[in-house]
């Protein structure tokens, strides 16, 4: 989610999990990743190595794509 220029990954998170019904626990069960973690992304506290959002993608059915400009 972006405001103004700026992505935030706790909001996109949290709308994320919210379109499919998913809460902290359920989160993160179907990605692997800690509850404190989970908790640390959705309070912006810390952002996900590239290895956890490939494990949060992936619960979500979703994939990285990389473009060039």
């Amino acid at each position: 989610m972006n405001i103004g220029n700026e992505f935030r990954f706790d909001l996109w998170l949290y709308n994320e999990m919210q379109k499919r019904g998913f809460n902290k626990t359920e989160m993160a069960e179907a990605s692997g990743v800690s509850i404190q973690a989970i908790m640390h992304y959705l309070n912006n506290k810390r952002l996900p190595t590239l290895r956890t959002l490939i494990a949060i993608l992936d619960a979500f059915d979703m994939r990285i794509d990389f473009v060039s400009r």
